[in-house]
């Protein structure tokens, strides 16, 4: 029973760290805003071409994947769209 509960704690937990691993690496998430290597350069401002949050199609199909992971294990979330 435990070794069974770890397995899925494993599974549940393996997606979402992957996008958290994914979300904080790069040079931009390490970088200054406005700094020297930040975005727009060294006193610049930041202007961002790709929307924030969910309207960004590629963190929203990253959530869409997680959310059916989590509910249907499977990453095709498009099948279990009436679901989801």
């Amino acid at each position: 029973m435990l070794h069974a509960l770890r397995r899925l704690l494993l599974v549940l937990l393996a997606p979402l760290l992957a996008l958290c691993a994914a979300c904080t690496s790069g040079p931009a998430a390490s970088a200054v805003p406005g700094g020297p290597g930040g975005p727009g350069g060294p006193g610049g401002t930041i202007s961002s071409a790709t929307p924030a949050g969910l309207d960004d199609p590629a963190k929203k199909e990253i959530a869409m994947r997680l959310v059916s992971s989590a509910e249907n294990s499977s990453l095709d979330w498009k099948a279990q769209y009436g679901y989801i």
